[in-house]
């Protein structure tokens, strides 16, 4: 059966939390530090992740087929949290954390909503926020007024009054299975409608984690300043 406009209004209600900021940066009070928790759909971690993901699981003690118990593998996974953060790339890869308001220029920008269940683990020194993940993507440049980064439905806002040009879409991370393949959000236009429609596609993902055909195989998902490939500003 089809999700009627009201049933989104009601999935909404239910699995959108309170957006919370990880970042400082334009808008905000200077010589703030960056993020302490950094999606790895932004910028990728340092060292070898298969071998940083075998680590963790000897960490956690389960048994090879342990490992293929939900159950057993999410009570390694504690902490969860939402955060919505906005970034522009230089061309010398450096990225800059966006917070405030966005102004009308030439700057692609790209926005991450998730929401994360994780564990923290330290390997080679490094930190880095291992578990799950369900993201909503947004690659755009601003052609018209300011962005308030303080919501992700200014972004749709915003793209139905073609006020920006850019794409949205969904990334699942850690969460396997033909259930969530079928809920996987391809790249379209920024709009009020596809704003919702992509928060409902990941509350069906969210949904569907343990049902039957769904598999949990926790991945690097988020990471620290000093954990990063690249050079991270407050901008």
């Amino acid at each position: 059966m089809g999700i009627t406009h009201m049933n989104k209004l009601s999935l909404l209600a239910l699995v959108t939390p309170a957006l919370t900021l990880f970042a400082h940066g334009q808008g905000s009070a200077s010589n703030m530090p960056i993020a302490a928790f950094i999606s790895t759909s932004i910028v990728a971690p340092a060292g070898d992740e298969d071998q940083i993901i075998q680590a963790w699981w000897t960490k956690t003690g389960l048994s090879a087929a342990d490992r293929l118990d939900k159950d057993k593998v999410l009570t390694h996974l504690a902490r969860t949290r939402s955060s919505l953060a906005y970034v522009s790339r230089a061309q010398d890869g450096t990225i800059s954390y966006l917070v405030g308001s966005i102004t009308a220029s030439n700057t692609a920008v790209s926005g991450v909503y998730g929401w994360y269940q994780y564990d923290t683990f330290t390997y080679a020194g490094k930190n880095y926020y291992i578990g799950i993940s369900t993201e909503i993507i947004s690659n755009f440049r601003l052609t018209r007024g300011s962005l308030d980064t303080g919501s992700l439905f200014n972004l749709g806002l915003k793209g139905s009054a073609s006020d920006l040009n850019g794409t949205i879409e969904t990334n699942i991370t850690g969460i396997v299975g033909k259930p969530v393949a079928d809920a996987i959000f391809v790249p379209t236009t920024v709009t009020q409608d596809s704003v919702i429609d992509s928060i409902t596609k990941l509350a069906v993902v969210k949904s569907k984690i343990f049902d039957n055909g769904v598999t949990i195989t926790p991945r690097i998902i988020a990471i620290p300043p000093e954990t990063s490939s690249r050079t991270l500003i407050a901008k």
